[in-house]
């Protein structure tokens, strides 16, 4: 076998520490990832509130509903937070040239909206992916169902200092 299971182990829990991330540089997307593993809570709010919202407009049985939340949320909660959180290093080194700070008021929304509409469509993907639901229709559900959740985040963020 080319690769050890201690090889693959290893960098897969010391990835999913949010705590290393914060060892030499902060930006405003390990906050809102910070809130994802704080807010467990807001998780499971999350994939009742998709579920509900799929229920509604695509996914006439509940429990199916629940399960393709269920899905497309591991995706955008494992591979693709820290896809997300690493891909806004790049906005900040492309835009902290213009707008000055990585913690100014527009990179906090920017932050916010842009990890939003990744998680929405990785969400979506995942979705296509697996159950061949059309895009067009599983997409405005989608983005309804993470911005409630999101809601709960950004109140933190900004209402209690978070």
């Amino acid at each position: 076998m080319w690769l050890k299971p201690k090889a693959v182990l290893f960098p897969v829990i010391f990835a999913s520490m949010a705590s290393v991330a914060y060892a030499n540089a902060v930006w405003p997307a390990l906050y809102v990832v910070d809130s994802h593993f704080r807010f467990w809570y807001v998780a499971i709010i999350g994939l009742f509130l998709e579920a509900g919202v799929l229920r509604f407009g695509l996914i006439p049985d509940i429990k199916k509903a629940l399960f393709v939340s269920f899905m497309g949320n591991i995706l955008s909660g494992t591979a693709g937070i820290y896809i997300l959180v690493f891909g806004m290093v790049g906005w900040h080194l492309v835009v902290d040239i213009f707008v000055p700070g990585s913690f100014a008021l527009f990179n906090k929304m920017a932050t916010i909206g842009l990890m939003l509409i990744g998680s929405v469509l990785l969400e979506t993907l995942a979705v296509r992916g697996i159950w061949k639901y059309p895009i067009w229709k599983t997409l405005p559900l989608l983005i309804l169902g993470n911005m409630l959740s999101y809601g709960v985040i950004v109140a933190d963020l900004f209402v209690s200092g978070g």
